[in-house]
C-alpha cells in the first residue's frame, strides 16, 4: 500500500506525465545524449516496478496484469553461438565502440 493514497484521476495524470517524460527523454537519447538513459530507467521503474510500500503507477491503476509491451527485439537464432544484441545497434571505429540509438522505433505512447 502506498504511503499517500491517490485518487484515480491523480494516478491517470501521473501516468500521462510519465509517458510524456518517457517520449521526450527517448527522443533526447535518440538524439545522442546517452545520459538520458538514466532518466528513462527511472521513469520506467516508476511505471512498472512494485515494491512493498511503493507500488508502481500501473499497479495502482490495475494495469499491471493487463498491460502489454511491444517487443521490438530482433529474433534470437538458437543456433547462433554468439551474443545476440537484439535491442541495440552497435558501431565500432578504430579503438572505440558505441551503442547507436535507433530511430526506427516509431510507436506513440498514449494514456
Amino acid at each position: 500500500m502506498p504511503k499517500h493514497k491517490r485518487t484515480r484521476a491523480e494516478l491517470v495524470q501521473i501516468l500521462r506525465d510519465q509517458l510524456a517524460l518517457l517520449e521526450a527523454t527517448a527522443s533526447t537519447y535518440d538524439d545522442g545524449l546517452e545520459a538520458a538513459a538514466n532518466l528513462l530507467a527511472v521513469t520506467i521503474r516508476t511505471l512498472v516496478y512494485d515494491k512493498p510500500g511503493s507500488p508502481s503507477v500501473n499497479g495502482q491503476l490495475g494495469l499491471a496484469t493487463t498491460l502489454r509491451f511491444k517487443d521490438t527485439a530482433a529474433p534470437i537464432n538458437p543456433r547462433n553461438l554468439l551474443d545476440t544484441p537484439g535491442l541495440v545497434m552497435m558501431t565500432t571505429t578504430f579503438g572505440v565502440g558505441a551503442v547507436t540509438p535507433p530511430r526506427w522505433i516509431s510507436c506513440r505512447l498514449r494514456a
